[in-house]
């Protein structure tokens, strides 16, 4: 029965856990530095609570009523957590569409996600003395092995159900009391007193109703100055419609998407693009097209727009605002909405090329996003253009003066398009606007587009010919060229994010941080010094303190299996796009492999000083097949995309494998009850704390700094390394 209470421990851990870092998300700014910097957060103190807890669990008489105490305080906090988290732009003054600052961000993950971690943690040392009572040196095993079929389940009852039909504030009650229900049940079986249990369900029960209410007030509270008009989540986002005047914002995960309705923003946007080609009929518009222009691309008679929206909550919950005429506009004959990710769509495109494409997506300061400003992405825009189609985007900037950080960014997606596109005419301001095309008739000459602008005959409202003098000033446009041409920027591919590495750089200078310094110095350092340093490093702890290598094996473990996921996440996102549930899939077979392999390593104990090596050299194996496997994949279909899923269930069975048979090292001459729950508490630290560091490193430092190839070099180097020293130490 108590294996039981531990698959229900482990769903609601990180069922909780993806709702207080999506929520957390919301506040911060939701890229892979912000998600590291949580996760980690979340498995450190885990591992705190874990190695602190397994040294004074074994004095504990009446565990079971501790382990139902620490059960009802991880129940009752996650509610509090929920509230805290929904009330932090108002305790801290965080204003709409603000960015808080990395340290700021460490502060306050530090100090939410620590104690219901800590707890998480405790809660695995407490059951491993529980189950030690009967199943001795097997216990280890099981208790890892049903804590991963929690974690698998909570994952994808929460990325494939849940999310879909009820909201954050609803999600976290009914999973409490799904949680507390069972357990009020267990503890029946048991003939244990549980009124003060039955009273937590009651209340829970009442507030379960109120939900929705609850979340609308507490969002009302934190957009103070705005007026809500509609609030929504998907898998996609957190959406929220807000009004000020008569601008209509949408606010995604807390961050500025777009405004509506801008018309003279949209007419001229549409002018400048539309004009540079010759009688435009099809069209690809990839994100925000929503917002207003494809009413203006429809004034010139186009005869299709193809509008990629992946998210159709997105669409149901802004057209019921758009102005008439852009309603009107969405449910034209002419206009194809199709709810599909930008890569999957041209992954899988056979139609009429076209002649112009929109590109509106934000920075490239997430990996998910820097896929959208890579040659290999542009290549295939390229596939898509009429030999004189254009192809458009914008970013930052400025038309005077460019800051180091902003010269890194512009001048890397402007090489990175000229590697693709041999004509490019930029528009300089607040954001720098690309036109390219490969034949196509471009031109920066404000008088030329004067002339086509006269010869259309298109009913414009808001802009006149002199429109394009304002926008094409000569000596702004000399300026951002020459220095745009100068300046030295790595090319930016899918597989060498180097466009990241600058977003996440422009993001951190508007903050006293010491994030960039830190990257510039960590861009000098060579591949083989980091393996040299690591080599050295493992060979002084053998000579000193052999005891030390299979905790630290442990360590590098839980980074290799924590890095193996965020690698098959992003290679999938890269190759087939963003597909939410399939994401969801990647994480639930990484943890069904843990619950398999923990459960094959009680076949193994006899042999665990072979074992335990071996799995790290295969291990080592599999990173070195990344990125031959993802080059592999890039050039078939989507058929063979299920190749990644088992990628991920591999390095999830060798991290199941390998833990128990850790312990097996130290539990080999003492089996006793208090060395059990020590030594598995300790090690299961050393996996969480790997997995913090190996998540934030990589997503932060190995991926911007060397790409993704490079990544799986060095993590696939430093275990065979660590396969080495253990089996040394094991011979002996």
């Amino acid at each position: 029965m108590i294996f039981f209470i531990v698959v229900l421990v482990g769903f609601f851990s990180v069922f909780s856990q993806s709702i207080f870092i999506r929520e957390l998300l919301i506040v911060f700014y939701g890229n892979e530095l912000i998600s590291g910097i949580l996760l980690s957060s979340w498995l450190f103190f885990g591992g705190i609570g874990s190695v602190s807890f397994s040294k004074i669990s074994y004095k504990v008489k009446k565990d079971l009523y501790l382990f139902t105490f620490l059960v009802i305080i991880f129940s009752l906090l996650s509610i509090f957590e929920f509230f805290f988290i929904k009330s932090l732009r108002v305790i801290f003054h965080i204003r709409p569409g603000q960015i808080p600052s990395p340290f700021f961000v460490v502060c306050i993950s530090i100090f939410i996600l620590s104690p219901f971690a800590f707890i998480n943690g405790s809660l695995f040392s407490l059951a491993v003395k529980i189950c030690s009572e009967r199943e001795r040196e097997k216990a280890v095993a099981r208790v890892y092995a049903w804590d991963a079929w929690g974690d698998m389940l909570g994952g994808a009852a929460f990325s494939f159900l849940f999310v879909y039909f009820f909201g954050p504030l609803k999600n976290i009650l009914l999973v409490n009391l799904i949680l507390l229900s069972f357990y009020y049940f267990f503890l029946s079986f048991l003939r244990e007193r549980k009124s003060f249990l039955l009273f937590i369900l009651l209340f829970i029960l009442f507030l379960i109703p109120s939900a929705e209410k609850i979340d609308i007030f507490l969002t009302q509270k934190t957009w103070r100055g705005l007026k809500i008009v509609e609030k929504s989540s998907s898998p996609y986002a957190d959406l929220v419609l807000a009004k000020k005047g008569d601008v209509y914002t949408l606010f995604a995960n807390g961050i500025l998407d777009f405004s509506f309705p801008l018309k003279r923003d949209d007419e001229g946007l549409v002018s400048l693009v539309l004009l540079q080609t010759k009688n435009p009929q099809n069209i690809l518009i990839i994100g925000a097209g929503i917002k207003g222009i494809i009413s203006q691309i429809l004034k010139y008679k186009v005869n299709k727009i193809y509008y990629l929206e992946l998210d159709p909550t997105l669409i149901k919950m802004v057209k019921k605002y758009l102005p008439l005429s852009d309603r009107e506009a969405l449910n034209s004959e002419k206009v194809k909405i199709i709810h599909k990710e930008a890569r999957d769509f041209i992954n899988t495109y056979k139609g009429e090329k076209f002649d112009v494409v929109f590109l509106n997506t934000s920075l490239p300061l997430t990996l998910y996003l820097n896929r959208f400003y890579t040659v290999e992405f542009f290549q295939k825009i390229k596939t898509l253009l009429k030999e004189e189609g254009v192809f458009t985007l914008s970013i930052p900037s400025k038309e005077n003066y460019l800051s180091p950080e902003l010269k890194d960014l512009d001048a890397c997606i402007f090489h990175t398009l000229k590697k693709v596109f041999p004509k490019i005419v930029l528009i300089p301001g607040e954001e720098l606007r690309f036109l390219v095309s490969v034949r196509g008739s471009l031109t920066g000459s404000p008088q030329e587009l004067a002339l086509r602008f006269s010869s259309q005959e298109v009913p414009f409202k808001y802009i006149n010919q002199y429109y394009f003098f304002t926008k094409f000033l000569p000596w702004h446009m000399e300026y951002i060229r020459s220095v745009l041409e100068k300046h030295k920027a790595r090319i930016n591919y899918d597989f060498e994010p180097t466009a990241y590495l600058y977003g996440i750089k422009y993001l951190n200078s508007y903050f006293k941080s010491g994030l960039n310094k830190l990257f510039l110095w960590m861009s000098h350092l060579k591949i083989s010094f980091l393996f040299v340093f690591i080599s050295f490093f493992f060979l002084f702890v053998f000579i000193l303190r052999k005891e030390f290598i299979v905790p630290l094996s442990t360590v590098g473990m839980g980074a290799a299996g924590i890095s193996c996921v965020i690698l098959s996440i992003l290679g999938f996102q890269i190759i087939y796009g963003y597909v939410y549930y399939k994401i969801g899939l990647i994480n639930a077979f990484f943890m069904l492999g843990i619950a398999l392999g923990s459960n094959f390593s009680s076949s193994l104990r006899s042999k665990f000083s072979l074992f335990l090596p071996l799995s790290l050299f295969v291990f080592s194996l599999l990173f070195f097949s990344f990125p031959y496997l993802f080059k592999f994949l890039s050039l078939k279909t989507s058929v063979l995309s299920f190749l990644i899923f088992f990628l991920s269930l591999g390095g999830g069975i060798l991290v199941g494998v390998f833990f128990p048979l850790a312990n097996c090292f130290y539990l080999r001459k003492k089996r006793q009850e208090k060395e059990l729950a020590k030594k598995a508490g300790f090690l299961y630290a050393c996996d969480l704390i790997g997995g913090a560091g190996g998540g934030i490193v990589l997503s932060v430092v190995f991926l911007p700094l060397y790409g993704i190839i490079k990544s799986c070099n060095l993590i696939g180097i430093f275990l065979i390394e660590e396969a080495i020293f253990l089996y040394l130490l094991l011979k002996r």
